[in-house]
């Protein structure tokens, strides 16, 4: 839980600087893995989860995307039936 509650302020704040430089700086975040059934603390399983960001972020970077917005991939989500 700990783990999650550090992961979500971080993700918080990349959202706030995100916000506040993106029209200063050339900036550019690449979304995360989503959705994901494993954790990233599955260490049997690093080898899956870094192909796959590999692919998903060599996708994204191959693709125009705006520079200004981009706070709103860091935006708390669900997936599955309990949506929120």
């Amino acid at each position: 839980m700990a783990l999650h509650a550090f992961n979500l302020a971080i993700t918080q704040r990349l959202a706030v600087d995100n916000t506040r430089f993106e029209e200063s700086i050339e900036l550019r975040g690449i979304p995360q893995p989503c959705p994901i059934a494993i954790s990233p603390t599955d260490f049997p399983h690093s080898a899956e989860l870094i192909a796959r960001s590999e692919t998903l972020a060599r996708k994204w970077l191959s693709t125009p995307h705006p520079a200004t917005g981009q706070a709103a991939m860091l935006a708390p989500h669900c997936h599955g039936p309990n949506r929120a």
